[in-house]
C-alpha cells in the first residue's frame, strides 16, 4: 500500500459517518427481517390468530439464524437467543420491541409458542447477506395474510437511526455506574460545536472502586 493512499482524504473524509449502528442487540443477519416484521405490529390485533410467520432469508444466513430449529425456538442462553430469528421475531411481536432486556427471561411460553410458528424460505440474494432485503408474510387462521418488505436493515449511512433512537440504545446499554447518561449523549451528539472535551470526560469517568 502506498503511503498516499493512507493519507488520501485525511481531514475531509470521515469514515465514522459510514458506521452502521445496530438498532437491535441481535445478529445483523436478522435485522432486515425484524425491520420488515415491525411494519406489521400495528396491524395484528391478536397474536393467537397467527397461523405462520414466513421469512425470505438469504441462503447464507440460514445456518446462522435459522438452524438448528430446536435451539432457535428454545435458546439455551441469551447469546444463543440473539442468533435466533424465530425467537427474536416472536419477542418483537409479543413486546413490540427487542432490546437488551429481551434476553433476561428465556422461559416465556408465549414467545416459544410464537417462535414455533416462524418459518423461512432460502433464496440467493446476490449480495452480502447483511445488506439483503427483509421480507415477511404473516398468515392468519381465517385465511388472510399480511406482507411487508424493507430494502435493507436500518442503522447504516443510507438509513441512519434518528438521534432519539440512538439515545434510547445508548441509555439501554448504560450501566448503573453512569450517573448522567443524558449529559454524555448530548455532549457526543454535539461534538461538532464542542471546543473542549473536559465536560464530556467528567461525565464518562467511572469512579474507582475502593
Amino acid at each position: 500500500m502506498e503511503p498516499e493512499s493512507v493519507l488520501d482524504g485525511l481531514g475531509s473524509e470521515w469514515e465514522t459517518s459510514k458506521i452502521t449502528i445496530k438498532p437491535y442487540p441481535v445478529c445483523q443477519l436478522s435485522h432486515a427481517s425484524l425491520d420488515a416484521l415491525s411494519q406489521l405490529l400495528g396491524e395484528i390485533p391478536d397474536l393467537a390468530m397467527i397461523e405462520a410467520i414466513d421469512f425470505d432469508i438469504p441462503n447464507e444466513s440460514i445456518p446462522v439464524v435459522c438452524e438448528p430449529n430446536s435451539s432457535k425456538i428454545r435458546p439455551r442462553s441469551a447469546y444463543e437467543a440473539k442468533f435466533s430469528l424465530a425467537w427474536t421475531a416472536a419477542v418483537l411481536l409479543v413486546d413490540g420491541l427487542v432490546d437488551i432486556s429481551s434476553f433476561v427471561d428465556l422461559d416465556r411460553s408465549e414467545v416459544r409458542d410464537l417462535a414455533s410458528r416462524v418459518h423461512y424460505r432460502g433464496y440467493d440474494c446476490g449480495t452480502v447477506p447483511a445488506n439483503a432485503p427483509g421480507r415477511v408474510t404473516v398468515s392468519f387462521r381465517e385465511g388472510t395474510r399480511l406482507t411487508a418488505e424493507t430494502p435493507a436493515s436500518r442503522g447504516g449511512p443510507n438509513d441512519p437511526l434518528t438521534d432519539s433512537q440512538l439515545k434510547k440504545k445508548f441509555f439501554d446499554n448504560c450501566g448503573p455506574e453512569v450517573a448522567d447518561p443524558d449529559a454524555i449523549a448530548d455532549g457526543i451528539l454535539g461534538l461538532k460545536e464542542v471546543q473542549d472535551l473536559t465536560n464530556i470526560l467528567v461525565h464518562t469517568t467511572i469512579p474507582e472502586k475502593r
